[in-house]
């Protein structure tokens, strides 16, 4: 068996006390389980995804998030199917009378999924650990010793290694105070060489 961190442990321990509390939820609610717990999990997620964006707001990641060419898109989804799940809610209530239960999770979720939209953060994402360096676009991450330098640009990143070979990594948005941000990120390794073009 793996040896596993205490994160991993903890991760593991709460998805199965987290799956026993929807199993028992659903077993003492007389609603139809398969609508239900779609729904349930659709909350879930997004609860977890305003928990995440509220973490790296106080700074509490250790990644760095950077503007792509399909924020605009995830955004607007979010804000398009929060309003539809409401809207819909809404509408059942005064055509079809469902449950109390159907109600306030429709609520629940169409809320969460619009409020996804209006705190929505950057997809792009740049991760150093280990003195390892990732970046969205990449299949696996790069040792920074085997990097030669870096080149920004406004809807690409360049990483040309020790071996004078280039990874391009396309589909950024990225503006000067992101390029700022990135230059901040990456400063604590001086022997990488970073210059941008056209930002």
């Amino acid at each position: 068996m793996p040896n596993l961190t205490f994160n991993q442990k903890y991760r593991r321990y709460l998805n199965v006390i987290l799956s026993i509390a929807i199993i028992t939820l659903i077993s003492r609610l007389s609603i139809e389980p398969s609508i239900f717990i779609i729904g349930l999990c659709g909350l879930l997620i997004s609860i977890y995804q305003l928990y995440s964006i509220f973490q790296y707001e106080r700074g509490h990641k250790s990644y760095l998030l950077i503007p792509t060419l399909n924020d605009n898109y995830y955004k607007t989804s979010n804000y398009f199917f929060g309003t539809l799940i409401l809207a819909g809610t809404l509408l059942a209530v005064f055509l079809m009378h469902p449950a109390v239960s159907y109600v306030l999770l429709g609520l629940c979720l169409g809320i969460a999924t619009f409020l996804n939209g209006v705190y929505d953060l950057p997809k792009g994402k740049i991760e150093t650990k280990k003195d390892t360096l990732f970046v969205t676009g990449m299949n696996d991450s790069i040792h920074i010793s085997d990097i030669k330098d870096i080149k920004i640009k406004s809807n690409s990143i360049h990483l040309t290694t020790v071996s004078n070979s280039t990874i391009r990594l396309d589909n950024f948005n990225i503006d000067a105070q992101s390029a700022f941000l990135i230059y901040r990120y990456l400063s604590p390794y001086r022997g990488l060489q970073l210059t941008n073009e056209g930002i």
